[in-house]
């Protein structure tokens, strides 16, 4: 992303894809449009792979965080029609520190 755009967090990126500037907007747009892209792609090959999907979980800041960004994502996936979508909040640290006390 910072490549394409000079910016490297994702929720920035969105976010000055509102931008007055014409020139920041289009790489912001062309950013966020090859996230997206490559998302897509990891899910269809996931799709063609397993035969299916029953739910797809979009998780962390982006994925939970954004609709636009899930809604980007799901909107020319076909594939989906019949696929559950959910955004779930994650907490890492309490993870880690549940599986920390459990090896103590």
């Amino acid at each position: 992303m910072k490549g394409i755009c000079g910016e490297g967090d994702m929720l920035e990126v969105l976010a000055k894809t509102e931008s007055p500037e014409e020139p920041q907007r289009r790489r912001m747009k062309l950013a966020l449009d090859v996230f997206v892209y490559s998302i897509q792609k990891y899910i269809g090959s996931y799709f063609a792979i397993l035969g299916g999907c029953d739910i797809l979980v979009f998780t962390g800041s982006i994925g939970s965080g954004s609709a636009k960004i899930r809604n980007m994502v799901c909107k020319s996936l076909d594939i989906l029609k019949k696929t559950k979508i959910m955004a779930i909040e994650t907490d890492e640290e309490l993870a880690i520190a549940q599986k920390i006390l459990k090896i103590k």
